[in-house]
């Protein structure tokens, strides 16, 4: 049996679909990056590169495959809302007291000093 023939004339067709490599890696980095919003920079690097398999899966004067837009609708939630959570939980250990009193708490344990004199001891900076 020869897989390689048409059934009807007997010739051998090559597949016209275009290869789907970068569409689906686009789309599991899209997924990826969702995935990983609240861990701080992986969804940046994973939407990314979706972003980018997803243009070099697209090619000129040819429809856009849905998996490359999936992945790059997944990709752009991803990477605003890690960046969203990453503002607001730095914000919140800035200015609450309760956080900021933790994250004391916690260089003290590591380092035998708050964060406010490990950050005028090491880098030099006054935090008033």
């Amino acid at each position: 049996m020869d897989y390689n023939r048409n059934d009807q004339n007997g010739y051998y067709q090559a597949n016209t679909q275009p290869a789907q490599g970068f569409a689906i890696a686009s789309m599991i980095l899209g997924i990826l990056s969702l995935c990983s919003c609240c861990t701080g920079i992986f969804p940046v690097v994973f939407g990314s590169l979706s972003i980018l398999f997803a243009v070099l899966s697209s090619r000129r004067n040819a429809p856009r495959n849905p998996l490359c837009m999936v992945g790059v609708w997944l990709s752009v939630l991803g990477i605003v809302l890690g960046i969203y959570l990453l503002i607001t939980s730095v914000r919140a250990v800035i200015t609450d007291p309760i956080y900021r009193e933790q994250f004391n708490q916690i260089f003290r344990q590591l380092y035998g000093m708050d964060l406010q004199e490990f950050i005028e001891t090491y880098y030099n900076v006054k935090i008033q």
